[in-house]
C-alpha cells in the first residue's frame, strides 16, 4: 500500500493561509489591541496584515481568480469594521478599509517580484513559470 504524505506541497501555503487569518481575526476582534507607536499607526498594522493576506492567497490559491480574491480580501476587512462598529471596546474606521486596500496592493505586487514567484511555482510544481496569473 502508498501512503500519501501527511503534507504536500500545495497544502503548505492553504496551511500559511489560515495561520494568517487566525492571527489577523484574532488580532482585530480582541479587546488588547497593539501598541500605537505613532498617530494612526494601526494603519500600518492594517498594511502589514493585509499584505501577508494577499501573499498568502495567492500562494495558496495561484489559479483562482484574481478578482475574486481582491474582492474576497476586502469583504474580509469590511466584514472586521462592520463587528469593529458593534464593540465596544473596538472602533470602526473607514481607513482602516482603505489601508486594508493599500496592502493587498502591496501583497498582490510583491507577488509579481521573480523570488515569490519561484517560491509559489515550487509550491505548485510549475517550472519555469514566473507570471502570477499563470494557469
Amino acid at each position: 500500500m502508498i501512503y500519501a504524505p501527511l503534507f504536500s506541497r500545495p497544502t503548505l501555503p492553504r496551511l500559511a493561509l489560515i495561520a494568517v487569518l487566525s492571527m489577523l481575526l484574532y488580532a482585530a476582534l480582541v479587546d488588547n489591541p497593539a501598541p500605537e507607536i505613532a498617530h494612526n499607526s494601526d494603519k500600518f498594522y492594517h498594511i502589514i496584515a493585509f499584505t501577508a493576506l494577499a501573499i498568502c492567497t495567492r500562494m495558496a490559491f495561484p489559479r483562482g481568480s484574481l478578482w475574486r480574491q481582491i474582492v474576497a480580501m476586502l469583504a474580509l476587512g469590511a466584514a472586521i469594521e462592520v463587528i469593529q462598529y458593534f464593540q465596544s471596546y473596538n472602533v470602526a474606521d473607514v481607513w482602516d478599509l482603505v489601508a486594508d486596500a493599500i496592502g493587498i496592493g502591496f501583497g498582490l505586487a510583491l507577488m509579481r517580484l521573480p523570488p515569490l514567484a519561484r517560491c509559489r511555482d515550487w509550491f505548485w510544481h510549475r517550472e519555469g513559470t514566473t507570471d502570477t496569473n499563470a494557469a
